[in-house]
């Protein structure tokens, strides 16, 4: 019917992995998305650029992942193709100026297609290239991340884009902490990253209920599953100068080593939540389940503070220091940690 373009042998030299995912291109292009985009505006085409660059970014981290995790990052990967991977592709066939670049975004359409199929089969057995004798400890699955990835690069340098390399792994960002939300100002977020998964453990109130959340992150940017909170699946966010960053303008700030809950072995039916602005400490607590809460005040100097426990019937400047996890007393009392 005229639809179909007529194939060119291949040379023998085209017959490489590559050679052949170009003229798989060429023969189906039809099938593809549309070759043609609109030129955008220079500063719009400077942003749309700068967008790609992350996510290549995001494609590095993911292939890492599956190189070091295996089938543990399978579904980090999985949620990358859709969060990662495939805005990836449409932007960069939007973006491509030239038949070369617009190449390269078809061409990570098929690579995208068969990292599915890996994953489909969990194909992460260690795999070694015929043709250049590579060992990929990630099986296919590593395999075709490095070709999303080698793509990206091309893109980029045809683009004449330059790429800021991603943190390395040995100074990762630190998301891990206890982080303030001024939503729910008497709770807390206790953060830990572990490889890729981010897990929040959290209180809206002091004797609410506690909820967990997990998290995929790529650097410093993650996507939060908050429906055991009644939330979005996957709202972003972004780990930025001690604060995790939410679209809505909310903001979690990275709390002090002194905040959080601990236990007196004087009261053990109590508690004693600790928080610290600026240089004033705040602990409210309660000695047991019927008694009523009480607020104290401090001021704090590093891992030493002096505690105004007057309202309790104390001394009005009891001495108190930060230590192994414990706010420890004159008297030898100590408060050790418990959230």
């Amino acid at each position: 019917l005229g639809l179909v373009p007529q194939a060119r042998p291949l040379a023998a030299s085209a017959m490489t992995r590559r050679g052949i995912g170009e003229a798989l291109v060429a023969f189906a292009g039809i099938a593809l998305l549309p070759l043609a985009a609109p030129a955008p505006a220079r500063a719009a085409a400077s942003e749309e650029l700068s967008e790609i660059g992350v996510l290549g970014q995001q494609a590095i981290v993911l292939r890492d992942a599956a190189r070091t995790k295996g089938p543990r990052a399978a579904g980090a990967i999985v949620r990358g193709l859709e969060m990662t991977l495939e805005p990836l592709q449409s932007k960069m066939l939007s973006a491509g100026k030239g038949e070369a670049a617009q190449t390269q975004a078809q061409l990570l359409q098929g690579h995208i297609l068969e990292l599915k199929q890996a994953l489909s089969t969990s194909d992460f057995d260690e795999y070694v290239s015929k043709r250049t004798a590579k060992t990929y400890m990630g099986g296919m699955v590593e395999r075709e991340l490095e070709e999303v990835t080698d793509t990206f690069f091309e893109f980029m340098r045809l683009m004449g884009a330059k790429i800021v390399p991603a943190a390395s792994a040995a100074e990762p960002p630190v998301w891990d902490g206890r982080y303030f939300d001024p939503n729910h100002p008497r709770g807390y977020r206790e953060v830990s990253l572990d490889g890729s998964t981010l897990t929040i453990v959290g209180r809206d109130e002091p004797n609410g209920l506690k909820w967990t959340l997990k998290a995929i992150t790529f650097g410093s940017t993650a996507n939060i599953d908050f429906t055991p909170k009644g939330g979005p699946k996957d709202l972003p966010a972004k780990l930025q100068a001690g604060m995790i960053i939410f679209p809505d303008g909310n903001n979690w700030t990275k709390l002090s080593k002194w905040d959080g809950r601990y236990a007196d072995a004087n009261h053990p039916q109590g508690y004693r939540d600790v928080s610290v602005r600026g240089n004033v400490l705040t602990i409210v607590g309660r000695d047991d389940k019927a008694s009523a809460e009480w607020k104290v005040l401090a001021t704090v100097n590093g891992d030493s503070a002096s505690i105004d426990f007057s309202p309790k019937g104390g001394p009005k400047d009891l001495g108190a220091k930060l230590q192994d996890g414990k706010i420890v007393f004159p008297d030898g009392n100590a408060w050790p940690k418990i959230e």
